[in-house]
């Protein structure tokens, strides 16, 4: 079988057997508007032979793999032709790269798209020059992975573990939009609300010659704000508020739009969803820490989000996949499911970087308690014990109570007795700790179970000049910030 793309699409010969017809493949814009890229316009169609026995026994080849790929049935063909949308491209070359007994040829924009997606970190898209000596290397492997199916009008799922900087990997990405020119605009990104005001912050951080407007306030005011989007490089709002805002996005226009923790919306008949559906824009990108191979659900609504109709409906994909997956344990089933959803995924997780980030260093220092503090402790045990034995084998809050109780002497008798005089050896040492990484440059994350603790260590730090913020349930957000 030989395989050429002629303006954008290719030619297939069937293998010996099969009547020898060429077969066109039409790879044009996706189902969702404004999505197309302009290299990809030219049309071109997937011609079917005539004979329909001929057909039949090319679909079949290896367990009908490129009808169950590619959806390419018999009915779909009898008009002879079919016409498949670009995002299929990489799903082609992966299932034909599969079959025995065929093979094919590639034209130089076929072979450059397959290339693309083969070696995303040989790619030509280079960070910005003001973000190249801040990304890691994994964290410029997936800007040009943005870029690479920005560049073909699609999109994808940043799934990267927590902590590798999805943030800052997606306003390289959008940085480099601004700075190519010619995209009049505005970016949206939509996340949770506890995380508008990081995402800002982020942005000024990184990139502040983006133009970020923060969607917030009540809804006077971001009718106001909706007025400067025209000018903006980047607009943030929460979920919540996209939802309540509907008839601000109708008629507005958008390069891309971004969802943060994207598993927000997996339930797809919820409101949420289909408010995000809803935005107009060229690209869409999910961002998510979590695993969402292995929440086939998820994985749907959040494909339906960034390509609609790229997966089958939801009741197919059911039957085809969730089904056979999850009751089944079929094999054949996610493997299929890999070739649909593998090369708009990358996850990365910190064991694979490791090489990239400092390693973790634990420290376990051990505070002995001083003469006063540790004549309290035992008399509290004294009483726990009692308390314990008088306690039923089923009363689980008492032996919680007891153990809370000791823990919070340790760290500080102040947090059980009002009137004590004495000190606290795990509060000395914890500022002694402090102060003497903050003197040698270093930033400290300092956490208390006890929001009472996080006082008494604000009182100390201030009384040892070290500069400090306290975060906790009741810290509103434009303070967090």
């Amino acid at each position: 079988m030989n395989f050429d793309f002629l303006n954008r699409g290719a030619m297939l010969a069937p293998m010996a057997g099969v009547t020898d017809m060429p077969f066109r493949v039409l790879c044009h814009e996706m189902g969702c508007p404004m999505a197309v890229s302009e290299m990809v316009s030219a049309k071109g169609y997937l011609l079917a032979p005539k004979d329909n026995r001929a057909t039949r026994e090319l679909l079949s080849v290896d367990d009908n793999e490129l009808n169950d790929t590619l959806e390419l049935s018999g009915a779909k063909l009898k008009d002879g032709h079919a016409a498949l949308p670009l995002y299929r491209a990489p799903t082609l070359d992966w299932a034909l790269s599969g079959q025995n007994g065929i093979r094919f040829n590639r034209d130089d924009a076929f072979r450059q798209l397959s290339r693309s997606f083969h070696a995303v970190k040989d790619s030509e898209y280079t960070p910005p020059a003001s973000l190249q000596k801040v990304l890691r290397k994994y964290q410029r492997d997936g800007y040009r992975w943005l870029r690479t199916l920005d560049g073909y009008g699609m999109g994808g799922i940043l799934a990267d573990d927590m902590g590798l900087g999805k943030t800052v990997q997606v306003l390289s990405y959008l940085l480099a939009l601004r700075e190519q020119g010619g995209n009049p605009l505005p970016s949206l990104i939509v996340c949770p609300a506890s995380l508008v005001l990081n995402w800002a912050e982020e942005c000024q951080k990184f990139t502040p010659e983006l133009n970020c407007v923060v969607v917030d306030g009540d809804a006077a005011h971001r009718a106001q704000l909706a007025e400067q989007w025209d000018g903006a490089d980047v607009v943030v709002t929460s979920y919540d508020l996209l939802r309540r805002d509907e008839t601000l996005y109708e008629n507005q226009k958008f390069y891309a739009c971004i969802l943060d923790e994207a598993q927000a919306i997996k339930n797809h008949t919820t409101q949420k969803y289909k408010a995000v559906c809803r935005v107009n824009s060229r690209v869409r990108f999910a961002l998510t820490g979590t695993p969402v191979e292995n929440r086939l659900g998820e994985l749907w609504s959040i494909f339906s989000f960034l390509m609609p109709g790229y997966l089958p409906p939801y009741k197919t994909f059911c039957a085809r996949f969730e089904k056979p997956i999850v009751q089944d344990e079929d094999a054949n089933a996610v493997r299929r499911l890999n070739q649909f959803t593998g090369p708009f995924i990358l996850r990365r997780m910190k064991s694979e970087v490791l090489r990239e980030l400092p390693p973790k260093t634990e420290n376990v220092r051990r505070v002995e308690l001083e003469t006063e503090q540790r004549k309290l402790y035992l008399a509290a045990v004294v009483d726990a014990r009692e308390k314990l034995r008088a306690a039923k084998p089923e009363d689980k809050m008492t032996v919680f109570a007891v153990l809370m109780r000791l823990r919070e002497i340790c760290c500080d008798p102040r947090l059980i007795a009002d009137n004590w005089e004495g000190g606290s050896a795990k509060l000395d040492a914890c500022i002694e700790l402090v102060t003497s990484a903050v003197e040698s440059g270093h930033r400290i994350l300092l956490f208390s179970q006890f929001t009472s603790m996080l006082e008494l260590l604000a009182k100390r730090l201030d009384e040892a000049g070290v500069s400090h913020f306290t975060l906790q349930g009741s810290t509103p957000k434009p303070v967090r910030a």
